[in-house]
């Protein structure tokens, strides 16, 4: 097939020189370490630093471990990052009003949902065992399903 000659060409160049950045800007800066000098002062705000997945892993197994009393010790301790103190102060809420949400999240992320088996049983605890479907139901279900669209019919007449 030959190639078309008056092909455009132009809408498919790039909108930027060689050698020159797309983005001549950068990628946009953070405001969080400005809002945190703001908060904490310059030199807590350059000891910052964020949770890795094994740091919150590790709080959340030792939190499922603690006692009441070392609970409260972290719902109370001044320099506890907010994370391990909102886990203690969900829990003991959670125990003074007589749940277990937290607990129960907290166990399911470390360890998986626990696997829930159902049995069916007949009538009277005998085995389940359903009707196998045969040619003659499907039969009677297709002459079913005939009858009413013939009535439907008969309606709109």
């Amino acid at each position: 097939m030959p190639r078309n000659p008056n092909t455009n060409k132009s809408g498919l160049k790039p909108p930027f020189q060689k050698g020159q950045s797309g983005n001549s800007n950068g990628r946009p800066k953070s405001r969080v370490p400005d809002e945190l000098k703001i908060i904490l002062g310059k030199n807590k705000a350059k000891k910052f630093y964020k949770l890795n997945e094994c740091e919150i892993n590790d709080w959340e197994n030792a939190i499922l471990t603690m006692s009441t009393n070392s609970l409260k010790n972290i719902a109370g301790w001044e320099n506890a990052s907010a994370y391990a103190k909102g886990l203690a102060i969900g829990i003991l809420f959670d125990m003074k009003n007589g749940n277990t949400k937290t607990i129960d999240k907290l166990r399911e992320r470390q360890f998986g949902k626990t696997v829930q088996k159902i049995e069916l049983t007949g009538a009277d605890g005998r085995p389940f065992n359903p009707e196998p479907l045969t040619i003659e139901i499907i039969d009677n279900r297709d002459k079913v399903i005939g009858n009413a669209e013939n009535s439907n019919n008969n309606n709109i007449q």
